[in-house]
């Protein structure tokens, strides 16, 4: 089964994201997300893999779904 994007995923660095690719229908080309969901806020590590695990496992069923 081929898949019209790239599941979420969380890129840790000075700057703590969450990304994913989808490709347009219409003009067939990917275009990349990417949001902190204020993961940057919080100071502890544990909290923000915490929350970044809800946050991507939420993306990736409405990608899954086709939302």
């Amino acid at each position: 089964m081929v898949y019209n994007f790239i599941p979420a995923k969380l890129t840790v660095g000075k700057v703590w994201y969450i990304s994913w690719t989808v490709t347009d229908p219409d003009t067939l080309e990917r275009k990349r997300f990417k949001r902190t969901f204020g993961l940057n806020r919080l100071t502890s590590k544990r909290m923000r893999r915490t929350l970044a695990r809800k946050y991507i496992q939420r993306i990736n069923q409405q990608l899954f779904a086709g939302v």
